[in-house]
Parts: C-alpha cells; structure tokens; sequence
C-alpha cells in the first residue's frame, strides 16, 4: 500500500511538471490609466513603434527545477504598445498618424527591452523587467526619455498559465505607465 501511494504522488508531481514543457502564448492586455484632455489641442502626431529586442520571446515559464518552456506573446508587442498609446493620445486630444497619413510631430517609441524571469527560494519570485524609449521630433527640437519600469510578485507554487500571463500584462501595463505620467513628453508633442 504505501509503495502505490508513493507511486501516486511521483506520477501526480509529474503530471503537475509537465504544464511547464508546453510553450505558452500570452495574450497581451495592458491597462494604463487615461485621462481625458485637450493638451494636443488637434495636433498631427506621426506614431512609429519599433521592436528593438534581441528575440521576440517574453521569457519562460517555470517549474520546481527552474526555467522551462518559452513564453511569447499571441499578438506583435509593438502592435500592442501602438494600439494602447494611440487610445491615450487621442484621449489627450492629438490626431494619431500613421506613415503616409499626413505630416505632424515624429513620436518614435523604440522597444529596448521587455522580459518576464524566474527567481526561486522558499517561495518563486515573478520579475518583469522593460524599458522604451521615446524621441520626439518637431521643428528640428527633440526630446528623448529611456523609461524602465521592474516588477516582482513572489508566489508560493509553480505559476500556471494564467498566473504568467497576469504578472507580464501587470509588468507592460506598469511600462507604459512610466511613460503616460511624463508630462514633458506631451508637451513636446502639443501644438504652442
């Protein structure tokens, strides 16, 4: 009898294991806060977002032993950063350009670095780590800003699915949100 429960828990524990050999998609579903304004007063902003990354991979997800299987995300992050600071400009009150749509201030958000880690101990540590640059280009002015932003939510059992999923899109919300709170990068993109 205790042969076959000892049997039970091995083939349980392996069971449990093998969810962090399967690769992941995570879907990307940032929240940031917007508030409404008419800083841009209508002016032109010409949106370009370019992944930098050195791989498109969000990092991988864990088990008992350490790292497993990759993590990517379901949709294009550049794509995702696009959709969600075009909402907050056009909130702002700026009309959002894209390539051949007209002519307007440059607002060029460069991907530099995005990552979700592992860390373990008593207890497994959740880190996601990013940082986006910004450049503006108006009239022969700019202004650039590298914003990074770092996150860590420790959990008791080997993340799941769902519980990777919540730490990146809490870690990409936590990003743009650095840059959402620089008023100086707004102004640099409103009409005088």
């Amino acid at each position: 009898m205790r042969l076959f429960t000892t049997l039970l828990i091995v083939l349980a524990f392996i069971q449990l294991q093998g969810c962090a050999y399967n690769a992941q998609q995570a879907k990307l579903d940032p929240t940031i806060p917007i508030v409404k304004s008419d800083q841009g007063r209508n002016a032109s902003v010409l949106l370009q977002v370019v992944d930098e990354r050195a791989t498109k991979s969000l990092g991988k997800r864990a088990d008992t032993f350490g790292p497993a299987a990759q993590i990517s995300a379901s949709q294009e992050l550049d794509d995702v950063i696009r959709t969600e600071v075009t909402k907050v400009l056009e909130n702002k009150g700026f009309k959002v350009l894209r390539a051949g749509e007209g002519v307007g201030t440059t607002l060029k958000l460069e991907i530099r670095h995005f990552e979700y880690t592992m860390s373990q101990g008593w207890t497994f540590g959740l880190h996601v780590t990013g940082a986006i640059k910004a450049v503006t280009l108006r009239d022969e002015k700019a202004y650039e800003k590298l914003y990074r932003s770092s996150i860590e939510e420790r959990v008791f059992v080997v993340p799941t699915a769902k519980i990777n999923e919540e730490v990146i899109n809490r870690g990409l919300s936590a990003l743009l949100s650095e840059m959402v709170k620089d008023e100086d990068l707004f102004k640099s993109l409103a009409n005088p």
